[in-house]
């Protein structure tokens, strides 16, 4: 399956430092990054997968519905994560200062390529 190289070119626009593949239990698929550990990429991810339980509880119990993306900004890095079916969801860590607009359509996109790829 293509995940990593679908990650990789995620990587590539301006200020991305890192692209995970996560399940529903916040469990790295995959994970690409030349500019930090796999363990950090996967730490990031579990603490991810949290947010996005606590993110869709709020939504359903408020009869909102599932969340499909949402952002963390932190003091020198921002996280954009997008959800998929059955329970999995692409996070994308970017640099503070790096631009969303470019960020948040190549997500969109390798998110689109993903879903093709998930097992039904």
């Amino acid at each position: 399956m293509p995940f990593q190289a679908i990650l990789r070119e995620l990587t590539r626009g301006p200020g991305a430092v890192a692209a995970m593949f996560l399940d529903h239990e916040g469990e790295a698929v995959e994970v690409f990054s030349e500019r930090c550990s796999a363990e950090t990429s996967k730490l990031v991810g579990a603490y991810h997968s949290i947010f996005i339980r606590q993110i869709r509880q709020i939504c359903m119990e408020f009869l909102h519905g599932e969340p499909a993306h949402f952002k963390i900004e932190l003091i020198h890095l921002k996280t954009l994560t997008r959800t998929l079916p059955g329970g999995y969801f692409v996070v994308l860590v970017l640099e503070r200062d790096a631009g969303e607009a470019w960020a948040s359509q190549a997500l969109r996109q390798a998110c689109d390529r993903l879903r093709k790829e998930i097992p039904e």
